[in-house]
């Protein structure tokens, strides 16, 4: 297994998705996590020269779609480890499209929590932590090229050199390399007293001591090497010599020697597999605390305060969210909320305001606003509006037990289920803005029209009471005539 580190500021997503110029094979990709939209609007809304990191977690050949997620969750755990799941934006995409199954993971260069620069790898640091990440990958998924740590092909004409061993290193190397020498010999033995004898004579190794470890259930000898060096311990239930462990049978104690015919080869070689998981494990623990304490040094003060901000003064982000649903059904499924009037709607949501700040505002956006939702875990929700491609986080405030947003174009922009509506109402004028521009020529020209007819009303009234007598039109009919079509805001007559 391969695993490579980039950095760049390209448009990686589009080229992840549908390759050069569209050329993707869409049935042999798979989006493993993440979105798509959201990871690339993060990415590009950068100014660093290198906005986003890029890493490949390539397979020596091919392996399935199930094999390759497991590589990923495990590879993702460990890329991770320092970090909290608010803190890192990812998208991963699986490809099988040439000779090796491999995935891409994109993550935007920025800390989405304390808002700086996401510090996920450095080469001249992190170089052997992900050397490790891979050595253990390469272990648990049996893949290849193994480190020469966990190299399994046996010697069978291996030598001990005990001046080449100096150090924690060597010492693996030689076990791994004893252990794999045994196994694939271990049809020349027929019992515990030859293996040791071959071990001390033809090996030459120093034995010690044989015994049984009851902390770690297995059994083990003790190999001294050069002098100055400390004795090495090993385990294998090869070592097994029937004197060590015993079992109750009847209220007697029954000794149990290893079966060197009886357990198969294949057995043997999960054991060395297993043990060499757990060494590789430990040593990557090791360096992850190391590394993970580095981080929470610099950010821990950071986070404090980002957390304080978001929940006023409390250290919990935000709460899952738990929206009522005794509640939402009496709103969205009540006969007061009618579909064919939309102001009657926005009127009864804010006659209902105090009922909506306790409702999940991204269910709300969902069902009435044009939303959907792109992302979803426990704690948060994103959505975005199917038309301006706006995004928005939505998360409880855990003081008011209120829904919050935040404006993911915009984090400066955010506030209640209030200043939502209040921000469609402004989204809402600015879209009819130009319609109502167009419009005002038309509706000034009726006015206009209107106002000339008046005019003409006027002139026939007088017109009228010269040809009449005046006793025919009374002051209390003219009145009558005029307050019907008369406007009484504007008066075009000439004077």
């Amino acid at each position: 297994m391969i695993i490579t580190v980039n950095s760049g500021n390209g448009n990686l997503t589009n080229y992840l998705i549908n390759g050069t110029n569209n050329s993707r094979d869409r049935e042999k990709i798979t989006i493993l996590d993440g979105n798509a939209k959201l990871t690339d609007s993060l990415s590009k809304s950068l100014n660093y020269k290198d906005s986003h990191f890029h890493f490949i977690v390539s397979a020596n050949g091919k392996r399935s779609d199930e094999d390759m997620s497991a590589i990923y969750k495990d590879f993702k755990k460990e890329l991770l480890h320092s970090y909290s799941k608010d803190e890192v934006n990812l998208f991963a995409v699986l490809h099988q499209d040439t000779d090796n199954s491999h995935i891409h993971i994109q993550v935007p260069k920025k800390n989405l929590l304390t808002d700086t620069k996401l510090d996920l790898y450095y080469h001249k640091r992190d170089l052997k932590r992900f050397e490790a990440i891979r050595d253990y990958l390469n272990i648990k998924y049996d893949e290849t090229p193994p480190n020469p740590i966990s190299k399994s092909n046996p010697e069978k004409n291996w030598k001990y050199n005990p001046s080449s061993i100096k150090n924690k290193l060597d010492k693996k190397a030689f076990e791994d390399k004893l252990l794999d020498y045994l196994f694939e010999n271990k049809e020349n033995f027929s019992s515990h007293d030859e293996l040791i004898q071959h071990m001390r004579n033809e090996l030459k190794l120093d034995i010690q001591k044989i015994g049984y470890d009851y902390k770690k259930d297995d059994f083990y000898l003790t190999v001294q090497h050069d002098i100055g060096l400390k004795a090495q311990r090993i385990f294998s239930p090869l070592f097994n010599d029937g004197k060590s462990k015993y079992i109750t049978e009847n209220g007697t104690k029954k000794y149990i020697e290893y079966d060197f015919n009886d357990i198969p080869l294949q057995k043997q070689k999960e054991h060395i597999k297993q043990q060499s998981l757990n060494h590789i494990k430990s040593r990557l623990d090791a360096m992850q605390e190391v590394h993970k304490k580095r981080v929470d040094n610099r950010l821990d003060g950071s986070r404090v305060k980002a957390r304080s901000r978001l929940n006023e003064e409390t250290n919990n982000f935000i709460e899952p969210m738990d929206t009522p649903p005794i509640l939402e059904d009496k709103l969205f499924h009540g006969d007061e909320i009618k579909k064919e009037s939309t102001i009657k709607n926005n009127a009864l949501h804010y006659q209902k305001l105090e009922y909506l700040k306790s409702l999940n505002l991204a269910h709300i956006a969902i069902k009435l606003y044009n939303y959907k939702e792109i992302e979803s875990t426990a704690n948060y929700s994103v959505i975005e509006n199917k038309t301006s491609s706006q995004q928005l986080v939505v998360y409880k405030d855990e003081k008011s037990k209120n829904y919050m947003y935040k404006n993911l174009n915009n984090s400066s922009k955010g506030g209640d289920i209030g200043d939502f509506l209040e921000m469609l109402a402004k989204n809402l004028f600015t879209e009819i803005y130009f319609i109502i521009k167009y419009m005002k020529k038309i509706t000034d020209f009726f006015t206009d029209l209107m106002e000339l007819s008046l005019v003409a009303t006027d002139l026939l009234i007088e017109d009228l009471q010269q040809k009449h007598h005046k006793n025919h039109f009374t002051e209390q009919n003219k009145l009558y005539i005029q307050e019907d079509y008369r406007s009484p805001s504007r008066d075009l007559k000439p004077k």
